[in-house]
């Protein structure tokens, strides 16, 4: 699963899977992540329903997880988007 934005808004389907699968709205809470000051951690833990105490404390390496499919997540490899389910 590629990683938040920082934008209000997530569709998770087809332009995340690349496969034509129904899209879900995510409203994303919490704070945006400071530009000039990030978070110790993933600089998307502030907003992402996925963190978890790893996220607040190591920062993730930019990794290929599928062939020229790169990501700085944790949990990328367990998240839905990994196994086709959203």
């Amino acid at each position: 699963m590629e990683e938040p934005t920082g934008g209000d808004i997530l569709f998770r389907g087809e332009s995340i899977l690349g496969y034509d699968a129904e899209k879900t709205r995510v409203i994303l809470t919490g704070d945006v992540p400071s530009p000039i000051a990030p978070p110790p951690g993933c600089r998307f833990h502030t907003r992402c329903i996925y963190t978890k105490e790893v996220c607040m404390r190591d920062e993730p390496l930019l990794r290929e997880v599928r062939t020229n499919h790169f990501t700085a997540c944790h949990f990328a490899e367990e998240l839905p988007a990994a196994n086709g389910s959203i």
